[in-house]
């Protein structure tokens, strides 16, 4: 007994040392721990905030596509657009007339949404314009080679998803990996809409379109669907990646 009030005599420094080391970790650990969940339950509420917002964008984004098929092809209407840009190359070339009381003119003028032209002041390259038929006679003419023709018409359908769909891109509560999807298809949207309808429309042959008796865009328009971007399998990569980051089939 005497040898063990010896030893703490001797190590009684030692052993308040340790203890106070032991009592400081003890109490740095606490802080730390205490410190974490007073940071996440102070952020929690915003971080509930971002995730109902984002909830909310993602499924009002999926339900625009339930007008169209859930398909983002049926939603760019690429059939009417690709026919309204085939219609306005003839009536450029001077072989199409395109009178105001016409079933064709009242078709265009009611679903035509715009057009987009070239510009240097925007990153894209591109320019959108709102307006219909009526507007893109006040503007240009057949053969007009002053004014700088548009790139392409679109219709109010294809101009309304392409807004959408860029606002989605653009959304700074968008999580990362969804944007970069979204990037994607709007890449290749565009290569479809900007590129590949003018390249198609340049090389149509008007000598030959001048005369023929009755001039169908069917087969015009299967050409460029052979050579276009089709978006089946980017929607459902797209789809598939929202339920996922909404946890759509976790068990709650």
């Amino acid at each position: 007994m005497n040898y063990i009030f010896e030893y703490l005599k001797l190590n009684l420094s030692w052993i308040k040392d340790f203890g106070t080391l032991i009592f400081t970790g003890t109490a740095t650990i606490l802080a730390i721990l205490t410190y974490r969940r007073a940071r996440a339950t102070v952020l929690q509420p915003k971080r509930t905030e971002i995730i109902k917002i984002q909830t909310h964008t993602l499924i009002e984004f999926l339900k625009s596509f339930s007008n169209n098929g859930n398909n983002i092809d049926s939603s760019l209407d690429y059939i009417t657009v690709f026919r309204f840009n085939f219609y306005l190359a003839l009536w450029n070339a001077d072989i199409l007339d395109l009178e105001n009381d016409s079933q064709a003119y009242q078709e265009m003028n009611e679903l035509i949404g715009g057009w987009y032209i070239s510009t240097d002041n925007n990153p894209s390259g591109l320019a959108q314009i709102r307006g219909n038929l009526d507007d893109y006679f006040a503007l240009f003419e057949p053969n007009d080679k002053g004014r700088k023709k548009p790139i392409v018409v679109l219709t109010k359908k294809s101009m309304e998803f392409i807004n959408n769909i860029r606002n989605i891109a653009n959304d700074p509560f968008m999580p990362r990996e969804i944007i970069q999807m979204i990037d994607k298809i709007i890449e290749n949207l565009y290569q479809n809409l900007f590129e590949l309808i003018p390249s198609e429309m340049e090389k149509l042959d008007f000598t030959s379109l001048a005369n023929e008796e009755a001039i169908r865009v069917t087969p015009y328009f299967e050409s460029f669907e052979k050579s276009r971007n089709h978006h089946i399998e980017d929607y459902k990569k797209l789809q598939e990646k929202i339920r996922n980051y909404l946890n759509v089939d976790e068990k709650w």
